[in-house]
């Protein structure tokens, strides 16, 4: 188990939060969007699949290492390979719209895992108003869209 994890690519360092203490004053690193390939059908078994990419914000609960041996019922690997995952708690996104126009959650639902090829990105989130039990999720790519859109507009 790891308590830490970076992109390969480049990136922030991701914490795991059930291993990383947030002492107050902290930034929360555990926080992430996710990019997977998702069923459209899939609760329709007589039609063929369709799939589409979708997004998922998560928190990383734990990253784990598991290491793959070679064996007569798996003939695809040769050798050791090595696979490292994510237990995650993902954001049930609200569908109820709102004027501002970033997702919203009010609660991580129950744990997954998932290969951690699929993470794209570190994200931030900010509580709501006042008498609201939600959070909004903040990408830094949508900030800097929405903040350009409205330079442009003046």
């Amino acid at each position: 188990m790891y308590d830490k994890m970076e992109r390969l690519e480049g990136g922030n360092m991701m914490h795991a939060s059930d291993v990383v203490a947030i002492r107050p004053g902290d930034r929360d690193m555990g926080w992430i969007k996710s990019v997977q390939m998702v069923d459209h059908f899939a609760n329709h078994r007589h039609r063929p699949s369709y799939f589409r990419q979708e997004n998922f914000y998560d928190r990383v609960q734990r990253v784990l290492l598991f290491t793959i041996h070679s064996s007569p019922s798996c003939q695809a690997i040769y050798e050791p390979t090595p696979i490292v995952v994510a237990v995650i708690a993902p954001c049930k996104v609200l569908k109820k719209p709102t004027r501002v126009k970033f997702p919203r959650y009010r609660k991580p639902g129950p744990f997954e895992v998932v290969d951690v090829v699929f993470i794209e990105a570190l994200i931030g989130r900010v509580w709501s108003e006042e008498g609201s039990r939600d959070w909004y999720i903040i990408e830094r790519e949508g900030i800097l869209r929405e903040y350009s859109s409205l330079i442009n507009r003046s």
